[in-house]
């Protein structure tokens, strides 16, 4: 059975690319206070070895949208750079 996980970072991340964002958009798009906090109890939590298998998946998931956000903003700083030149 796959655990249900909450994706609702990953829906704000891939909702605000989907809108063809500009470029200035991407580059101010950051983690809520709140999930800032979740990442850190699960970070706290991984380092102890405590991680249900929920949890597991959910800060896969923050990886994940982590690892997208980084390449947007790399795209939306090339785009930016270009149109500048």
């Amino acid at each position: 059975m796959m655990p249900i996980v909450e994706v609702g970072i990953l829906d704000r991340v891939f909702h605000a690319l989907a809108r063809a964002a500009s470029p200035e958009e991407i580059l101010a798009l950051h983690t809520t206070p709140e999930e800032s906090d979740r990442l850190e109890e699960l970070s706290q939590k991984n380092k102890g070895g405590n991680l249900s298998t929920q949890e597991i998946v959910e800060i896969q998931q923050y990886f994940l949208a982590e690892r997208y956000v980084r390449l947007a903003k790399a795209h939306a700083f090339l785009k930016i750079k270009n149109e500048a030149a």
